[in-house]
Order: structure tokens, then sequence, then C-alpha cells
């Protein structure tokens, strides 16, 4: 008979069925402990026994536990097949792939998780790392092809959105050589782009693929880096500092050798807050001696090379350089040293073009003035000059002899403008001969060997203090103006071209006769203006007169009588008649009376007389 039903009464009976396999027993009540054929059953637990192993499952404190009691692995099955080994060390082997998310605890022991599609985790602790390893977390991909990447994704994900917002690569760069180190990061339009790369070599890129040890790459007008002085601060400050450290290969001495720094200036009291920015560098071994301040750039862009005081001036932006012996400034071209501008205690401020280089002053990049590279010549006006007129002299040029030229003299109602010309560096040398323009006179004064001659007034007249007004040969003083022009008048017949006085000898005899009278004569004077000559002589007394020849004739005038001209003989007493005067032609002077020979009955018809007469000559 087949058993279906163990009654209630046989509950508190110990009971064992040993008959084979009872398929109809469908309730046993409540028992409180079964052992079928190797497996009991115990309150909260299940015990399997085999021939070498002792394995349970049990509940206990709110969890259910399953394990071995012995020194035996646990391994769970699939489909006939080990898919999860855990050994007695308590290390977990898994042999397929693992999906889900783990939730328990930190696990220390775990070594190996085989090849993960995507692993989620709220922390990762790691340590005791064995020796040549890292501790934390390791990825690694063993392919050695160039362009190889082992990447590590973070993100902060929403709904619906699995994509790493971060990146951490690493980028193989050549088959079987090291790797550059990139984070890629997603825009809000989750586009990918890179944000910064530290190389193979070192170098560090933000932005962008470095090109040098530290290369930030930004957008256009954004490429920005920020040191940021956090702190309050009130006077005096290092806001921030860029510092360079070298070592002497010969010293082995490394140090700090030059920094650049921004400074505050004054007081920061909220009122103004002002700052510079120093460029600093050592004179002498690194390590040695501290940066000093070799230039600096104000809150008003100007900038001191030298100095920590660059001069200001309101409205400009200036560069002061200052050194013991002075400032200068060098221009080169290619290395090749071509100017200077400089100042020094002996010379104040210089200019210099070395070597032979012109000078240019230029204006709306036309060139208005230049010193000539070769000759030193000012020039002005001109690009090129042919005015030698003392060969190796300096010469000032002014103009290019296409348009007007002038040289202005800008001076004060009571001063004077001027050019000196001196041979001397001191003493009345420096100003030997000059032309001045005195303003408060005024009049222009010429000077020439250290003394004024000439000076011409206001009033047009022209003053010679010392000395001759002087003419060439054929010229004088012009009188001709428009309106005698306008008469037919010419130039040459208006010029007043000689003046002069003098004394002249004179002679008394008959034309032809081979003797001069005896006379008694005064000085004879003459006066010559132009071309009118007058001439005055007394004679007192004449005897001996020739007897041969024909007129009677005064020999030698001072000058050639163009025509005949007539004369005056004043104070004459006649020996004959009273009749008697006198013309001249040429070089001679004539005596006419009634006998037209100045003779009367064979004898001079004059006995003394002043003789006067103004006449033309070439």
């Amino acid at each position: 008979m087949a058993l279906t039903t163990i009654p209630a009464s046989l509950s508190a009976t110990a009971l064992t069925l040993t008959t084979a396999a009872q398929p109809n027993i469908t309730s046993v009540g409540t028992l409180t402990a079964l052992t079928v054929d190797n497996i009991g059953i115990n309150g909260d637990t299940i015990t399997l026994t085999g021939t070498s192993a002792t394995g349970f499952i049990q509940t206990s404190g709110g969890t259910v536990q399953m394990g071995s009691s012995t020194s035996d692995s646990l391994i769970l099955y699939t489909d006939n097949t080990a898919a999860l080994t855990i050994d007695t060390s308590q290390n977990a082997t898994f042999a397929g792939t693992i999906s889900g998310t783990l939730a328990t605890a930190a696990q220390t022991n775990i070594t190996s998780v085989g090849t993960l599609t995507s692993l989620s985790v709220g922390a990762i602790t790691s340590s005791g790392a064995a020796s040549g390893r890292y501790t934390g977390l390791e990825v690694v991909n063993t392919t050695s092809a160039a362009g190889t990447e082992v990447a590590v994704g973070l993100g902060v994900i929403s709904a619906g959105n699995t994509a790493c917002d971060v990146h951490l690569v690493a980028d193989r760069v050549a088959a079987n050589a090291g790797s550059d180190f990139y984070i890629e990061q997603s825009d809000a339009s989750g586009n990918a782009q890179e944000t910064f790369r530290i190389t193979e070599a070192g170098n560090v890129g933000i932005g962008g693929t470095p090109t040098s040890l530290l290369d930030v790459k930004g957008s256009t007008g954004n490429s920005v880096i920020t040191l940021n002085s956090a702190a309050a601060i009130d006077s005096y400050p290092s806001i921030g500092k860029l510092r360079f450290y070298s070592n002497d290969n010969s010293t082995n001495s490394s140090g700090e050798v030059g920094s650049v720094e921004v400074i505050g200036i004054g007081t920061w009291n909220g009122a103004a807050n002002n700052a510079a920015m120093t460029f600093n560098l050592i004179q002498g071994l690194a390590g040695t001696t501290s940066p000093q301040e070799a230039m600096r750039i104000n809150a008003s862009g100007n900038v001191g090379i030298g100095t920590a005081s660059p001069n200001s001036y309101s409205g400009y932006t200036a560069l002061t350089i200052n050194g013991t012996s002075g400032g200068l400034l060098d221009l080169e071209l290619n290395g090749t040293l071509v100017g200077e501008v400089y100042s020094d205690s002996s010379h104040g401020i210089g200019l210099q073009a070395v070597g032979t280089r012109a000078i240019q002053f230029k204006t709306n990049n036309t060139q208005r003035a230049r010193f000539d590279a070769t000759t030193g010549n000012l020039i002005v006006g001109s690009t090129t000059t042919d005015l030698n007129i003392l060969n190796g002299t300096p010469i000032v040029q002014i103009g290019n002899g296409n348009n007007h030229a002038s040289l202005n003299f800008y001076s004060g109602t009571s001063s004077v403008g001027a050019i000196y010309f001196g041979d001397a560096s001191s003493g009345t040398g420096r100003y030997d001969g000059y032309i001045e323009y005195r303003h408060n006179v005024p009049e222009m004064a010429f000077l020439v060997n250290g003394s004024a001659h000439t000076t011409m007034k206001s009033d047009g007249d022209l003053r010679i203090i010392d000395g001759d007004l002087k003419f060439g040969a054929g010229h004088g003083v012009s009188f001709i103006n428009a309106a005698d022009t306008a008469t037919g008048e010419t130039v040459s017949s208006s010029v007043l071209d000689d003046y002069e006085e003098g004394t002249f000898g004179v002679s008394l005899t008959r034309d032809g006769a081979s003797s001069n009278a005896t006379i008694t004569i005064g000085t004879a004077h003459y006066v010559k203006i132009g071309r009118m000559v007058n001439i005055t002589f007394y004679i007192s007394a004449i005897s001996n007169f020739p007897t041969d020849g024909t007129l009677a004739i005064i020999q030698t005038l001072p000058f050639n009588a163009t025509n005949w001209h007539a004369g005056s003989i004043g104070y004459g007493l006649a020996s004959n008649c009273s009749d008697t005067t006198w013309v001249c032609n040429g070089t001679k002077g004539y005596f006419l009376n009634s006998n037209q020979n100045g003779f009367k009955s064979g004898t001079i018809d004059l006995n003394r007389g002043m003789f006067s007469m103004t006449y033309q000559t070439t």
C-alpha cells in the first residue's frame, strides 16, 4: 500500500524511510530534521555530504548562505559547465562574462575579472600592489601597433544616455614605442574634443598637441593662462611669478636664473590697485645670487630698463633707459649693428649711423632731410647733392633745385636772429663774421673780421660804418626804375659806375713846340662822377713861353674828353686883351681869343688865372 500521508501523531517520533523512492508522498508534516541519502535537512540548514567533501545551504541573519564545510572549492555550474569557482583562499574565478552591477562592499581580493564589456563601480580602493606594478586601476592593451589606444571613461550620465563625458586615453605613437596621454571631453552637443595631452617626450599641450614643453592652444583670442593670487593683499605683494631655473654644468650649481613677476604698487585699499610687471635676471653663478630687476612695465605702459621708476608724463607713454654710464639703444639689421641712439655724461644725446650709412628723417614715408653717409652733409628737401663747393668741407643744402627753398629764424621781438662764422672755440674768434637781424632796432648788421661794417636800416638806408662801397669795372649804382624804362631809358644809361677824386700834373706849351713854358701853379684837382670830370687849378705866373709851334695848349688832362668842351678862366689878367677862354678835346686844353690861338703879337694872351672845366669822358 502506498503511504501518502504521515500522520501528525508521528511528528515527535524519529522515522527513517528506507524504501525505494516514494513518488506519492506529498506531505510529511513538520519535520525537525530529514536525512535523505547524504542530504541532511535540519532547521535552516541543508547539508550535502559526499565521499570527499561536505557542503551546505543555510539562512542566517537575513542572508542565504552556500558553502563548503571542508577544504574544498565551491563551484557553480550552468548547462553542466563550471561558471564560477571559489577556492579555499576565497578567490573567485568566472568562466564566462560578468554583467550587471556589483553592489557588495569592497572586495580586496579580486585580481582579475576577465574581459569586461562594461563595469560600473561606485568607488575603487587599491592597496598592496605587487612589486613592479602600480597601486590603483590599471588598464592594459597588449597590442603594440601604432595608434593603439587604451581609455578609461568617466561620466555623469542621465537616463537614456550611457556616453562618458571624459576619456583618459593612452595613445601609442608608433609600433613598439611609447605612448602619449590625452584627455578627451564632450561638449554640450556630445562632440568629443581633445583638451589636454602629454606627449611621449614629456611636452604638455592644453587645447591641442604641444610643440614645446608647454603649449596652450585656444580658440581665437582665448589662449589664456591665469595665475590667481586668491589671498587678500594690502601692499607690495607678489601677485604672480614665472620662475626660470638652470644648472651650471661646470660647477653643478643650480638655481633660479630669472623670473617674470607681477607685483602690486602702493597700498591696495580699495581705491587704487596699481600693478607692475618686472623682468628679473641674475648676474653671476646660478644658485649663488638672486635675480635682480632688469626691466619694468608699470600700469601706465611706461617701460623702464635699468630702473624701477620709469619716467611718467601726462598723456604720453615713455621708455626710460638708465645705466651707470648712460643709456644706449642699438639698432641691428640681420645681426649687424647699423645705428645707435645713446646718452652719456660727455656728449649728452647722440644719434649715430654705424658704417657707411646715412641718417634719414622722414614724414609720411618721404625723406625730408638726411645726413649723407660718406660726407656727413646735411641735405634738406632733396635726396642727393652735387654742391661740392669746397671739397672736404661739410655742406648744408636746402632744396632740390625744383621748388622754393628757405631758412627761417624765428626770434623774439627784442632778440636777434643770426648766422655766425668763426674759426675758434673761444673768444671773439667764435664770431669773426656774422649776419644779424636785430629785431629791437630793427636793422640787419654785417660784421667782418670782428668789426661791424654795414647795417641796413628799417627805412631802407644802407649804412657803411667803416669801409667803402666798391664796384667792379663796368658796374655801379643804377637809378633806373619802371617809369624810366617806359620812356626808353636803358640800364646802362642809368648806372653811376664811377666816382674818383685826385690830382694831376699841368704843363703849358705851344702845339708842336719842343719845350714847355715856365709856370707857377698850385695843385691841380679833379673829381670824376660817372663820365663827368671836373678839373680846377691855378696858374699864378707864366714865362719863357716857346716861340715855335702854333696853338697855346694845356697838356695832359686826367681823363680824355669825348668832344669839345668849354671851360672858364677867372682872375686872369690879359696882357693884350681880355677875351681869352679855353676849351678841351681829347687830352689837351686850348686857349682861344680873337686870334683863335691864344696869342697876341706872338705873346700868350694871359699871364695868370683860375682855370676850371667840366667835361665828359668815355
